[in-house]
């Protein structure tokens, strides 16, 4: 069953009013949304097993000098189709971690095992979502403390690749974007309520409605890692802008990659390397040509003609500046709910990791996408949805089956027998081609066997929902400032109106007895659909006065039919006298509670839509009569 992390985001309860439609269909419509357990980072509260806290030397937590390995000025530059760290080659074998995916007591543990593995550089995203929850509220301190991270990296004499976005994707919720994006009450903002009206804001492109925010976290994001570029003395070659843009409709808009790259070069120097990461196929429309940023590509072990992919990439850098770069050279995969956990060839990978090395003689560079993969903490895991309606949303574990797994183990079995410990493979042919011994692996973390885990009920969803929010119409919950989490949507139904539906037109037989004093017969052969035009995302629970009545899931049907309200329901929801005989204006409350599983991390506008909202779809939600 999915479980789900102690600290989570907010839960919101929404409630609604139902008005008397003039056509002979219930339009509901919202009068009230409740909020409650307000956001907080997933590492505000304890998590279990993980409060041990690794002890970090005094000068990394002090931050400290940085740390050059020549007598020559800090540089880092493009030359001889060579990475040119201080004046000297430099060949590039680095290892992804992700912050954000660690508790912020273990970085410095599995960073001390990536450099165990023999890595002299690490990758790292920064997904803007994580650091701006809020327009113009920015965090950088706890688990999003991004110069502590870098400061423990560049003491461990490493270098770093890091990837600025603005979009990431990395399996991450709406591939790093703010979901307040989509909010109509920013600047610029919206999505277009399920309408299919997207032309509010284009995400990932020129349009000013959506570079108006970028910019704006740009200029806080990027002076902050000036004085971490090597440049300047730092361990930060290169900065990347975007994220495989090219798969997004085939890239080409060069206006919005350029606007980029000037605001990068305007933060960061002229001098600075910047790079862009695509699939070689697609890469000329995600980069831009010659020297105006450095193009790299991406591929797994067994994907691959080596001399296709990398003759690709330099043909589009400049003369003498497209040295070769693997910059996701993948070590497993990643996991959807439903499917088994990535198992992948310890063997393979080892073998190619050995090809590219050698390749260019011996000048071969990658990244290792994942050396260590992490958890996806809270509702901060992505998803990826397909044009057939597909929906599939990453699991809680992040653990890639990379080199390092999720617990900090260094040695993760390949799959078929004798396929070898990961880890030490790799380190193996890195220490051939870089002559260099790396450190003594860490002793293996403590593994806690916690047996059978009993789940018992503590609470009731419904009494964390705080004051009401009124609204008039049934919005997705980025309306509502709630960016992640459970939303919940409630209505009450007055039951004349609910019997008008389940009332034949004309007077017919039924299987209930007449009310001698009302003209109305509770039929029990007639039962209405609830009608929410488009499924809810992701994952919707409707029930009748607490009960539930069924469930709606994304990509599957938009409708759920609910019981007949014959004497004996109408007994049961609202304790009816003898006779079926109305209570005084009784009425049916009517909640809709929707699961949101992590945003879409993949995609753009047209034809998937980059737009990924979540709550419910559509604001023209009926109570329709089944017929027929």
């Amino acid at each position: 069953m999915r479980g789900r992390p102690i600290a989570a985001d907010k839960a919101s309860h929404a409630s609604f009013r139902h008005t008397q439609s003039p056509n002979p269909h219930l339009k509901l419509t919202f009068k009230q949304i409740h909020m409650s357990l307000q956001k907080s980072l997933p590492f505000a509260a304890p998590l279990l097993g993980l409060l041990l806290v690794y002890g970090v030397s005094a000068a990394v937590a002090a931050g400290g000098a940085p740390n050059t390995s020549s007598s020559s000025s800090p540089s880092f530059y493009l030359e001889n189709d060579r990475f040119m760290l201080d004046g000297s080659p430099f060949q590039i074998i680095s290892g992804a971690i992700h912050y954000f995916r660690i508790h912020p007591g273990l970085w410095l543990d599995r960073l001390t095992r990536l450099k165990a593995l023999g890595v002299n550089t690490i990758e790292i995203y920064i997904p803007w979502n994580w650091h701006e929850p809020y327009p113009g509220q920015y965090d950088f301190s706890g688990g999003a403390d991004l110069d502590r991270f870098i400061t423990m990296v560049e003491q461990l004499d490493l270098k770093v690749l890091l990837r600025a976005g603005p979009y990431i994707c990395a399996e991450w919720d709406f591939g790093g974007l703010p979901a307040w994006l989509a909010s109509s009450a920013i600047s610029g903002g919206g999505s277009g309520n399920g309408t299919g009206d997207y032309t509010k804001m284009k995400l990932r492109s020129a349009d000013q409605n959506y570079l108006h925010h970028v910019d704006r976290w740009w200029r806080v994001l990027l002076p902050r890692i000036a004085p971490r570029l090597r440049n300047n003395g730092g361990p930060v070659l290169m900065v990347q802008i975007e994220n495989e843009f090219g798969l997004c409709n085939n890239g080409n808009d060069p206006v919005y990659l350029r606007h980029l790259a000037a605001l990068a070069k305007e933060l960061l120097g002229e001098d600075q390397v910047l790079f862009t990461t695509d699939p070689a196929h697609a890469a000329a429309g995600g980069s831009l040509p010659g020297d105006e940023v450095f193009t790299a590509v991406d591929f797994g072990p067994q994907w691959f003609e080596i001399e296709d992919y990398f003759s690709t990439q330099k043909s589009l850098n400049a003369p003498g500046k497209g040295p070769y770069l693997d910059s996701e050279f993948y070590t497993g995969w990643l996991s959807h709910w439903g499917e088994a956990m990535a198992n992948t060839s310890s063997v393979l990978l080892a073998q190619d990791t050995d090809v590219i090395l050698r390749y260019g003689n011996n000048t071969g560079s990658f990244n290792f996408y994942m050396a260590h993969g992490g958890t996806n903490f809270g509702f901060w895991q992505g998803a990826n949805a397909e044009i057939d309606g597909r929906y599939e949303p990453h699991i809680t574990s992040y653990d890639y089956d990379s080199p390092i797994s999720e617990a900090g183990q260094t040695c993760q079995p390949g799959i078929g027998v004798g396929d070898g410990c990961k880890f030490i493979l790799l380190r193996e042919v890195i220490e051939k081609y870089t002559g260099i011994k790396a450190p003594e692996v860490p002793p293996e973390p403590n593994i806690l066997g916690y047996g059978d885990v009993e789940l018992v009920a503590v609470g009731q969803l419904m009494n964390a929902a705080g004051p009401p929010i009124v609204s008039n119409l049934p919005l997705h919950m980025e309306e509502y400032g709630q960016q992640r989490g459970i939303i919940v949507y409630r209505t009450e139904l007055e039951i004349s109106q609910y019997v008008d539906i389940l009332t034949f037109p004309e007077k017919v037989a039924t299987t209930e007895k007449e009310d001698k004093n009302s003209s109305v017969y509770f039929s029990s052969s007639s039962s209405p659909t609830l009608n929410f035009v488009v499924p809810p995302s992701d994952y919707a629970s409707v029930l009748i006065n607490g009960e539930l009545q069924g469930r709606l899931v994304r990509g599957g049907s938009a409708n759920l039919t609910l019981p007949a309200l014959g004497k004996e329901k109408r007994k049961h929801f609202l304790g009816g006298g003898e006779g079926g005989k109305s209570n005084s204006s009784p009425s049916l409350t009517l909640d809709v509670i929707v699961e949101a599983m992590g945003r879409r991390n993949f995609g753009c506008d047209p034809p998937l839509g980059a737009w990924d909202t979540k709550g419910l779809q559509s604001t023209d939600i009926r109570l329709d009569e089944i017929c027929c």
